[in-house]
């Protein structure tokens, strides 16, 4: 009895349309998963919006290196001083000891003991060669556009303003791109320089005390620690 239904034109049309059916439901889920494996994220690109910095270590002082594209917006006025640079390094510290020819005992025991203007040192780079920033002095971080917005607007309120907003310029070293600009913050105790990139990083969202961030090497050390921000 099967065998005669199986010959009859109504099976036989009920079964090219079973078979056309399935056809096209394996096209359909071939297609969906061809189309998610396209949108896989390439582990080898950065995600989008990630800005990579650096924190780099000059003697006692430690600074933030960033790319100067991502800060023309924020800090027109500093980015405008630099022309040829292609990333721009903030530091921040007092006053006379940071722009002595020479530190000294006495400027560094003056400007922990009393409560002391403090400034803004900015240099620009053109490039940034291998030997630069694979050297023990710069560690590369990683950090997300919202954490480098935040780290940056910090930085920008490091800087003394007029009346007009326009920057205050103390001294520009000629023959390198260097600049020191007076900053509205005081210098004091244990308020150091190096404190001040620690809390540069603590708004860009690295989890760590500022206040006990006192050595150039302890800031180091905990941006090594958390290099990738995510």
């Amino acid at each position: 009895m099967i065998g005669m239904f199986d010959t009859t034109p109504c099976c036989r049309f009920v079964k090219r349309r079973s078979r056309m059916l399935a056809a096209t439901m394996l096209v359909f889920f071939l297609m969906i998963a061809c189309s998610a494996s396209h949108s896989l994220p390439d582990p080898t690109k950065k995600p989008a919006g990630e800005v990579k910095i650096y924190v780099t270590k000059r003697g006692w002082h430690t600074g933030l290196l960033v790319p100067k594209t991502n800060i023309k917006a924020s800090m027109p006025a500093v980015v405008e001083d630099f022309p040829d640079a292609s990333h721009l390094n903030f530091s921040w510290g007092d006053k006379k000891f940071f722009m002595a020819p020479e530190g000294t005992v006495f400027l560094a025991l003056r400007a922990a003991l009393l409560p002391t203007r403090s400034v803004m040192h900015v240099d620009g780079l053109d490039r940034l060669p291998p030997w630069y920033t694979e050297s023990p002095d710069v560690v590369a971080v990683e950090l997300s556009r919202q954490g480098f917005d935040s780290m940056t607007a910090f930085i920008k309120e490091s800087f003394e303003r007029e009346q007009d907003s326009a920057l205050v310029v103390l001294r520009e070293n000629a023959g390198g791109m260097s600049s020191f600009y007076l900053s509205g913050i005081t210098y004091w105790g244990t308020r150091t320089c190096n404190v001040w990139t620690a809390r540069a990083l603590k708004k860009a969202g690295l989890d760590l005390q500022p206040v006990f961030m006192l050595t150039a090497g302890q800031v180091m050390d905990k941006a090594k620690a958390k290099a990738k921000i995510r």
